[in-house]
């Protein structure tokens, strides 16, 4: 399956009109960085902390939005992040601490 092109129909952002002009750019900027990633079909994602500039609402449609392109085209997505949140919605979690894998 073509992970790029089957998931970027799905990169869309709904309920706008609830957001401010300035969070709707933001998060329109993070999806097409999504889009942009999928599109070459990579082997593997890599997340640097894709919820992190996010309010707690956004920051769970995103990882919502990563789970699905996950579980339906099985890619695979490496994220590091500090939230809590987000590390809690994964499959499979690293904890490094002080530059040690714990």
């Amino acid at each position: 399956m073509r992970v790029g092109t089957s998931c970027v129909p799905r990169i869309r952002h709904r309920r706008r009109h609830r957001r401010n002009a300035r969070a709707v750019f933001g998060i329109a900027v993070l999806l097409m960085a999504i889009a942009r990633a999928l599109i070459g079909n990579p082997e593997i994602l890599f997340a640097d902390e894709p919820t992190g500039n996010l309010d707690s609402e956004t920051g769970a449609e995103i990882m919502s939005l990563l789970r699905e392109i996950n579980q339906t085209t099985g890619q695979t997505i490496i994220m590091v992040t500090h939230s809590p949140e987000a590390a809690r919605n994964t499959s499979c979690m690293i904890t490094v601490q002080d530059g040690v894998i714990i």
